[in-house]
């Protein structure tokens, strides 16, 4: 999962997008990653619960506009 967070007038904006510099202000990468999460397993699609989730990465990077980026595999053959 990636979200993408708005450069602003501090600092040099072409080195954030280019992801040389990285945002480290709130929200946390974890909060962020759980509010994600939650909305998957509320909208019932994808897994009935949280835990059924086996592996993962996140980041937060800059980007021209707020945005989340989210990739959902299937790794196992239990569904259900």
């Amino acid at each position: 999962m990636t979200t993408g967070h708005p450069t602003d007038s501090r600092g040099p904006i072409p080195r954030r997008l280019a992801g040389e510099l990285r945002p480290i202000s709130k929200p946390d990468r974890d909060n962020l990653e759980k509010l994600v999460l939650d909305a998957f397993t509320r909208s019932g699609r994808w897994w009935r619960d949280d835990s059924q989730i086996v592996d993962g990465r996140s980041r937060k990077v800059y980007g021209a506009a707020p945005c989340t980026r989210a990739v959902v595999e299937l790794v196992g053959a239990e569904l259900g």
